[in-house]
């Protein structure tokens, strides 16, 4: 996961698997952990890390809100989320995968409107950019003026 520590064979390296630079934010560990698998390579999880991470940063009871409103500042990090997201699904013909987060992203920008017009316009803006820059195949990093 990201943000977990992670030790890498560095043969996967030299064998070409390296991570895709235009996905600097977003699933980046997600597309790497695929084409480790692709070339051939075991991936090996210590569960214990994410238990204690989660204990750590007293995540223990997460728990998944429906339209949660995010603070402004960070509203730009679901561009990078979502657009990444349907280029891997996509990439690797994961077409559920794809079509879910079309529909969860439509799904984000009606529901943003219950937090107040504001946050609902900076919302839709900030996820149609995203599936406007995935279809047109923008995959660098931009500038979000929103």
């Amino acid at each position: 996961g990201g943000g977990m520590c992670k030790i890498i064979n560095s043969n996967i390296i030299l064998d070409g698997v390296l991570p895709v630079e235009k996905l600097f934010f977003g699933f980046e560990d997600l597309v790497f952990d695929l084409a480790t698998k692709r070339a051939g390579y075991e991936i090996l999880v210590d569960s214990k890390l994410f238990l204690q991470s989660r204990e750590r940063t007293k995540r223990m009871n997460f728990k998944h809100v429906l339209s949660q409103k995010k603070e402004e500042k960070w509203v730009w990090r679901e561009y990078y989320s979502i657009r990444n997201a349907l280029y891997i699904y996509k990439k690797n013909k994961f077409y559920s995968a794809f079509l879910i987060t079309i529909l969860t992203t439509l799904m984000k920008i009606l529901l943003s409107y219950r937090h107040g017009l504001n946050y609902g316009v900076l919302t839709s803006k900030v996820n149609f950019k995203a599936l406007k820059d995935f279809s047109n195949g923008k995959l660098h990093q931009i500038e979000l003026s929103v």
